[in-house]
């Protein structure tokens, strides 16, 4: 008998919603939009029903009275940033840092990410970064962190 252990060929196999989500996005399985993002429009695949179940402005994009149709230029976002709204959009967990608040903030009010332009708004009070950690293990509205020696609760 044989101790030669078998890999499974299924890349879903032991990860979570969110890993999966994400392993979708970047190997680009069944993404049925593409985004050109900045002024040089690198185009970015994705998922239409996972952008407008997460912002009504991507669903009013893709299902309005004026739907766009094609390639859609999104011009004032620069890539790095997108893919972290991206991030944000499949997993709800990012980080955010004193580097990127402000061009994340703008995303956030763009798309009308309500929980990520509020936890935002609270990381920018904070000197360093603030890690949002997935909804599986502490729901994004009950986000508690250490703030000068007192715990603070934020909704």
């Amino acid at each position: 008998m044989s101790n030669t252990k078998v890999e499974s060929t299924d890349w879903r196999e032991g990860k979570s919603l969110s890993e999966c989500m994400m392993y979708t996005l970047k190997s680009e399985i069944n993404c049925d939009v593409t985004l050109r993002i900045g002024e040089d429009k690198t185009p970015v695949k994705a998922h239409k029903y996972i952008l407008s179940t997460r912002s009504q402005v991507f669903h009013t994009m893709f299902e309005g009275p004026m739907s766009e149709t094609g390639d859609i230029d999104i011009l004032d976002i620069d890539t790095k940033t997108f893919e972290f709204i991206l991030e944000y959009i499949y997993t709800d967990s990012s980080n955010i840092s004193n580097d990127n608040v402000e061009n994340v903030l703008y995303a956030a009010e763009k798309y009308m990410l309500t929980n990520l332009k509020r936890l935002v708004k609270h990381s920018s009070r904070k000197p360093s970064h603030l890690t949002l950690l997935q909804n599986t293990f502490i729901p994004l509205t009950n986000i508690i962190w250490k703030n000068s020696g007192n715990f603070a609760y934020h909704t």
